[in-house]
Formats: C-alpha cells, sequence, structure tokens
C-alpha cells in the first residue's frame, strides 16, 4: 500500500512540475507606445483636422505592431485608424464643434502586443469667420421698377459650409427686410426704392456660436430721374403677323407726365403717342420678322419733367397658321382617283400687312390615321397630293403643316373617307368533267378598273346551297377541283373583301357518271351499262324499245373516243332532261377516253372516263347500290324440278325493297346475281364471291346475253349457312371489287 501511494505521488508531481513548465514557457506581451499629433494645432469649425502617429514597442527588435488606433475625446471614440505596415496612422476629422477638446489616441493591440495610450492634448475650435456679399439688379432702376437685392453668406476657409442664422437687407441704416438664411446661402429680397442713391447692404446673424456675424461692403443703387417708363404688349408675347398693342406707361413722383412719347423699332419709327390723364399711351404695330426687337420708348418732357427715355427687347414669337383639309368627296370605290388638298392660312394677317412678312414654306404632311400618304410643299397657300390607292374601309385623313422659321405648325381638323369595294363579275366554265371529278375554271374581274380581284371563290351546289370547295384566286383566276355527290349545276361565289364585292357566276352544268347498278366510280369496262346525270339533256324522254339499243334516242346521241384513237357510238337505253343511260360500246380500248354527249338541243357536253378492263357492279333491288340485291333463287328440288324466286319482298310501310329469307333446307339453292363491268374477267377463277366472309368460286361469271351490258354470277349456296340471317355478299372481279350488297338466310 505505501509503495502504490509512492506511485501515485509521484504521478501527481510530474503533471505539477509539466504544469509549472508550461506557465513558465507562456511569453509575457510585449510594451508599445502610442504618439498623437494634430494638423494643425488648433481650428476653426468644421476645419478639416488630421490625426496622425506611430505605435511603437519599448524594446527595439521586437517588431511592428499591427491593429487599430481609436481617437478620443475623454473615454468617447471619435473615430478609428488602421496601422500601416510601419506602424503609422492618419485620419481627418470635420465634426468638432467649437469649444475646447481633451483628445488622445489609444492603441488596440492585435498580436503579442500590449495596449497603450497617448498623453491627451488640449484641442482648442473657435467660430467660423463668414463672408457676406452682395448684388442688386439693375443697378439703374427706373422709378416703380422692381430691384432684386441678393445676399451671399458662406463660411470663410479654411472652414467652409452655409451658417445658420438671419440675414438683415438694409438701405443705408434703414432695414428693408430680415429672414433666416436658406440652406442654398442665398437671400434675396424685392423692393421699390425711391428716386435717388441708395447705399445697399446686408448683415448675417448666426443662430448659434459656431459661425462669426459678417457684413456685406455697401453696393450703391441710383433711381433715375424723376419719370420712370415702363412698356407692356398686348398680347404678352407678340407673333409674326399679329397686330400688337405697345403701351408706355409714365410715372413720377409727383405730378403725371404729360406730352408726347415716340417708340421705334430699331431705326424704324413707329410714330409718336399723346400722353393720357393717367400718364399712359399706346400705339398698333405689325412685326415682320420673328425675334428680338430693340423697342425704344422716348419722352421729350414737360415743364415738370425731365425727358427721359427706354429701350427695352420684345421678343417675338413665330405666326400662326391655320390649315384646311379638301378631300372632294366623302366616298369614293376602291381604286378611283383621289386628290387630297391642304389650304394654308395666317388667320391673324390681313392682305394690307402682308407684304414684306415672309409666306410659309416647308412641307404639308397628309396622313391617314398614323400612316402618312404623301407630302407636299405650299405654293399660294395651297398644297395638292395624287393619293395613293386606299384600301376598301373607313379612313382617318388629315393634313399637318410642320411649320418653318416664322410660322407655328398646323393640323387640320380629321376627315373620314370611306372607299367603297368595287363591283365585281364572277364567270365559271365547266373545263374537266372525269366521273364524279370536276374542275371549273373561274374568272373574277373588277368593275371599271384594270385590277385583279384577291380573296376566294367557293363552288356551291345550286340546289342544295352546299359549299363544294373553297379556293384561292391567283390574278383572278381559280381552277377548282371538286368531287361530285350529285348532278345539280354549281354556282361559282366570289365571296370578296373589303377591295372588292362579292358577285356570283351563272349555274354551270354538271355530268355525274356511274354505273348502272348505282355505283359512283371513276373507272369503267367496255359493254358496262352506265349512267349519266345533269341538266338538259333533251327537252322529252326516251325509252329504247327494241334490240339492238338505238344510237340515236330523244335527239340525243353519245360516242366514246378511246385512247387508240377510234370513236364509236354508244347505245342508248334511256334519255330525259336530266338522266342519260347507255352502254360503253363493245371493243372500247383501256385507258383514258372521252365521252362526248350530243343534246336535243345540238349541245355538247364532254366527260372524262378511264377505261379499264373490269369495274364490277352488282344491282341492288332499290337501285343505291348497298341494301339488298337484285337477284333471284334459282331452286332445284331433289327431284330435279326447278323453281325461281325473289331474295327481296317490298315493304308498303318503309315503301322500300328488303330482303326475303331463303331456306336451304331441301334441294339446292343457287343465288343468280345481276351486275354490270365483270364479263371481261378472262375466265372464272378470276372471279369470286364472299358470303358472309367465306369465298366461294361462282359456277358462272360472264354476260348474262338477254339483255346488252347485264352481267350474271351463279352461286351454290351451301346448307352449312343456314340461320346466318342477314349477310353480306361482295363479287371480286380481276382482283376489283364490287359494291357490297345484302340476302338473309333462314
Amino acid at each position: 500500500m505505501s509503495a502504490s501511494l509512492l506511485r501515485k505521488g509521484c504521478w501527481w508531481s510530474c503533471i505539477l512540475l509539466n504544469a509549472a513548465s508550461l506557465l513558465h514557457a507562456a511569453p509575457a506581451a510585449i510594451p508599445t507606445t502610442v504618439s498623437m499629433a494634430t494638423q494643425p494645432g488648433a481650428a476653426v469649425y468644421r476645419q478639416p483636422v488630421v490625426f496622425s502617429g506611430a505605435v511603437g514597442t519599448v524594446a527595439s527588435g521586437a517588431g511592428v505592431p499591427t491593429g487599430t488606433v481609436n481617437i478620443l475625446e475623454g473615454t468617447s471614440v471619435l473615430a478609428t485608424a488602421q496601422l500601416d505596415a510601419n506602424g503609422l496612422y492618419q485620419t481627418t476629422l470635420s465634426n468638432l464643434g467649437v469649444g475646447t477638446h481633451t483628445l488622445g489616441a489609444t492603441y488596440v493591440p492585435s498580436g503579442d502586443y500590449s495596449a497603450s495610450s497617448s498623453a491627451m492634448n488640449i484641442f482648442a475650435v473657435t467660430a467660423a469667420p463668414t463672408a457676406t456679399t452682395l448684388q442688386a439688379s439693375p443697378q439703374a432702376p427706373i422709378l416703380g421698377q422692381l430691384v432684386t437685392i441678393t445676399a451671399v453668406v458662406a463660411i470663410a476657409p479654411p472652414s467652409s459650409g452655409v451658417p445658420l442664422g438671419n440675414v438683415t437687407f438694409f438701405d443705408g441704416t434703414t432695414a428693408l427686410s430680415s429672414g433666416p438664411l436658406p440652406a442654398s446661402g442665398t437671400a434675396t429680397t424685392q423692393q421699390v426704392l425711391p428716386p435717388g442713391p441708395h447705399n445697399l447692404s446686408a448683415a448675417f446673424k448666426p443662430a448659434d456660436a459656431n459661425s462669426l456675424a459678417s457684413a456685406s461692403p455697401t453696393t450703391g443703387v441710383t433711381v433715375g430721374g424723376s419719370v420712370g417708363i415702363t412698356l407692356t404688349t398686348n398680347p404678352a408675347l407678340p407673333s409674326l403677323g399679329a397686330t400688337t398693342t405697345l403701351t408706355a406707361t409714365l410715372a413720377a413722383s409727383g405730378s403725371v407726365p404729360f406730352g408726347v412719347v415716340t417708340f421705334s423699332d430699331g431705326t424704324l419709327d413707329l410714330g409718336p403717342a399723346t400722353l393720357n390723364a393717367a400718364g399712359q399711351t399706346s400705339i398698333q404695330t405689325v412685326f415682320r420678322t420673328v425675334g428680338p426687337h430693340s423697342i425704344k420708348i422716348s419722352y421729350a418732357g414737360d415743364i415738370s419733367h425731365a425727358a427721359v427715355s427706354l429701350t427695352t427687347t420684345v421678343t417675338v414669337t413665330r405666326g400662326v397658321t391655320q390649315l384646311s383639309l379638301i378631300t372632294g368627296a366623302q366616298s369614293i370605290l376602291f381604286g378611283q382617283s383621289l386628290t387630297l388638298g391642304a389650304q394654308l392660312s395666317t388667320p391673324q394677317l390681313s392682305p394690307q400687312q402682308a407684304g414684306g412678312i415672309a409666306v410659309p414654306t416647308g412641307l404639308v404632311t397628309f396622313l391617314d390615321g398614323a400612316g402618312t400618304l404623301g407630302t407636299a410643299s405650299p405654293a399660294s397657300g395651297t398644297a395638292s397630293l395624287a393619293a395613293p390607292a386606299l384600301v376598301g374601309g373607313t379612313h382617318s385623313l388629315q393634313a399637318t403643316y410642320a411649320g418653318d422659321a416664322n410660322w407655328l405648325p398646323a393640323q387640320s381638323v380629321v376627315m373620314p373617307l370611306t372607299v367603297q369595294p368595287r363591283g365585281t363579275s364572277t364567270s365559271a366554265a365547266l373545263s374537266a368533267n372525269l366521273g364524279q371529278e370536276v374542275t371549273i375554271s373561274v374568272s373574277v374581274a373588277a368593275l371599271g378598273i384594270q385590277a385583279a380581284p384577291t380573296g376566294s371563290v367557293q363552288l356551291v351546289n345550286s340546289a342544295t346551297r352546299a359549299v363544294l370547295g373553297t379556293f384561292t384566286l391567283t390574278a383572278g383566276v381559280a381552277n377548282a377541283a371538286v368531287t361530285l355527290t350529285d348532278a345539280n349545276p354549281i354556282v361559282a361565289v366570289y365571296t370578296g373583301n373589303a377591295n372588292f364585292a362579292t358577285s356570283s357566276s351563272l349555274a354551270v352544268g354538271v355530268v355525274y357518271t356511274m354505273n348502272a347498278a348505282g355505283v359512283a366510280t371513276p373507272n369503267f369496262a367496255a359493254e358496262e351499262l352506265i349512267a349519266l346525270f345533269g341538266s338538259g339533256f333533251s327537252i322529252f324522254n326516251g325509252v329504247a324499245q327494241d334490240q339492238p339499243l338505238p344510237l340515236t334516242l330523244a335527239g340525243v346521241s353519245i360516242t366514246v373516243l378511246d385512247s387508240a384513237g377510234v370513236n364509236r357510238p354508244a347505245p342508248l337505253i334511256y334519255v330525259s332532261p336530266t338522266q342519260i343511260n347507255t352502254m360503253i360500246p363493245a371493243a372500247t380500248a383501256n385507258g383514258n377516253a372521252t365521252m362526248t354527249v350530243t343534246t336535243t338541243l345540238g349541245k355538247t357536253l364532254t366527260i372524262q372516263l378511264t377505261i379499264t378492263p373490269t369495274a364490277p357492279g352488282i344491282f341492288t333491288a332499290n337501285s343505291d347500290g348497298r341494301s339488298v340485291a337484285a337477284a333471284q333463287i334459282l331452286r332445284v328440288a331433289d327431284d330435279g324440278t326447278q323453281s325461281v324466286e325473289s331474295v327481296a319482298a317490298y315493304d308498303t310501310v318503309a315503301k322500300q325493297w328488303v330482303p326475303a329469307p331463303i331456306d336451304l333446307s331441301s334441294g339446292a339453292a343457287y343465288l343468280v346475281l345481276f351486275g354490270t363491268g365483270l364479263r371481261n374477267t378472262p375466265g372464272n377463277s378470276l372471279v369470286t364471291c364472299a358470303i358472309r366472309g367465306i369465298t366461294y368460286t361462282p359456277l358462272y361469271a360472264g354476260a348474262q346475253n338477254q339483255f346488252p351490258g347485264l352481267d350474271q354470277i351463279d352461286v351454290l349456296l351451301p346448307r352449312s349457312l343456314s340461320g346466318a340471317g342477314l349477310v353480306t355478299v361482295q363479287v371480286i372481279a380481276n382482283a376489283q371489287s364490287a359494291n357490297v350488297v345484302t340476302i338473309a338466310i333462314r
């Protein structure tokens, strides 16, 4: 136990020895000294005072202290200065108040240096001297004229600024006015002084102890003569060419002056005028040049008043002008020429006074709203401009005059002008008729001018008023292509715009072609039955009675010129004023063909066709190309007997044909379809019939042989279709699909 305590005691002893060695290792702060000097040694109020000095070490070789020095008054810090690399500092103060100040410097150490303070210095600040100066204007006033007296008070160098206090103005020993000195240091008073000499001065009295009083030197002012002259003009600002009244008023300290006053404008004698009982007289004159005029008023005196004169400057401003706009019309048509006129006048100047006065020059600008139409120089007061073409609509026209060195600007009132749209005429002609596609050439012309209307035209169905298409005009022309949905005549309507009025063409007859099965198709095959719809085909109806079909019917004939250059007549089946049923001639070559219709009245209509090997169409009971087929069922009983049934029944309520269900429960049922445009298919293998989406090969597909152009397709209906209900039927010949028709299977 004793050895343990000894070991513990040794440990604490080591700690204490180490701590003692650490305490002995900490260095003491390096003692410093600080000095302070002021430049100057005493100052006046607001004079800048420079404080400078140095911080050094007591022992040499101890380095250069760093940090800052505080400038103190007592214990209050007035400023802080940063030591430079040599331990020097400097700062400037300008805000020491008047009185005695105890000032010193304290070093605020940085690093290993100790703080130190300088000795305290006694520094005196005295009140700043001031300087007062005075000016009077005018120094030779006339009787009754205001004299402006101005005093400027400033703190004299080396101080600066404006002191606080009052300024009193004196005429000799008589105080004229007194008041606070403004912050600008300038005080002003205006006085009407009596005749004779005057000694004017100003005295400054400070409001605090920071500045001293001062007085200005005396300024002498003499109010000249016993008669004073003043001049007034009416108007107050005379202008070129306007009659101006000059009025002289003479005032004296005693009786009212009387006699004659003479007026002159430079070397020009304006004439004499006699004073009235109030000492006033007037003349009228017209100034003929702009700028300053030296007007002299001379009074010859009377028995009580000495002669006196006054020369003063009257500035003449530019003359007033007036501008009127002349349009000649309130409404014109688009494209109509328009000449604008502007009348420039000087209303204040009569013709008798115009001699010797410069006439207005420069430019008149004609405006349309904010836009410039053009400019013109006035001649004898009139300017004119041939206006550029104005667009349709309402315009706000105005003329402005820019003025010149002698005359002020002017502007006219705004005048409205309406530009009405120009009338147009629209014509239309059928330029191409290809199946259901037609091209109509439309021309729109402006009436009365050589101009191509812009905008667009619409092709409108004359019966339904439906818009078939809208087309943009180029140079007044549009070639408009549309797809026909019927054979109603088409009217071209120009929609117009702000410049051109709307107009419509006469109705253009078109021809709408489809195969006789009611299918609108761009292609037709040789020997195919087709129908033409239009207007003006004939003046009565005609129906072919015998075979062969006639080539002329009800005065109508048709030829087809094929791609091989062969022109063949087309057989006719039916003709009316609005419909023709015909057949493409046999042997017509494939390719582009031209069908020409000659009407009863000898008019010819041209239709462009495309002839293809096949263009199948299947007849429907309702002749609409899409409902129940116009077909038959050839039924062969098990005993070999045959019967024919229709696949359609007429619904007297709906007034249309509807499917009649087909019974497949016994015997064989053959569907016999009738169509056109498929007889030229090379072989039955290229003709198929899809029923309910299942493809079947017809037993026969070709010409019906009893009626020209009529084709027949025979298909055996399998009993597997029993119960199918309403099904679709589509014939495809030579990869060309016919229209889809329907049948019903029980």
